[in-house]
This record gives C-alpha cells, structure tokens and sequence, in this order.
C-alpha cells in the first residue's frame, strides 16, 4: 500500500497538482483496494521487458517459480 502511495505521489507532483484539493482526493482515493490494485498493475505493465530478463539473469524468477509442487 506504501508503494501506491508513494507512486501516486510522484504523479501528482508530475502534473502539477501537489498541495491541492485533487491530489488529496486522489491519495484519499488511492488507499481503497480496488484503486491499489489498478495503480500497480498500471505501474508494473510499464515496466520494460528489458527489466524482467534481467530479474531472471540473476536468479529472479515468476511468483510461482519459487513454490514448491
């Protein structure tokens, strides 16, 4: 929840919205779990593929790959 937060952070200052109104509803907004998940999973398909072959470069791998089954 943390990471929304401070992610949704750095967008408001980005548009020019820090200390206003808006970005007080929109942090307000943000803390609901439904709206969480929507702005990681915004925030992770921005991610470039680059970044995942280089998780998996070093020893990284998917979620699942680390259950045991």
């Amino acid at each position: 929840m943390l990471l929304v937060l401070v992610l949704l952070l750095f967008a408001v200052r980005n548009a020019g919205l820090f200390g206003t109104w808006t970005s007080l509803f929109l942090e307000y907004a943000a803390s609901s779990p439904p709206l969480t998940v929507l702005f990681v999973t915004a925030f992770f398909q921005t991610l470039p593929a680059s970044m995942a072959e280089e998780v998996t470069m070093v020893g990284g791998g998917t979620a699942g790959s680390s259950l045991p089954g």
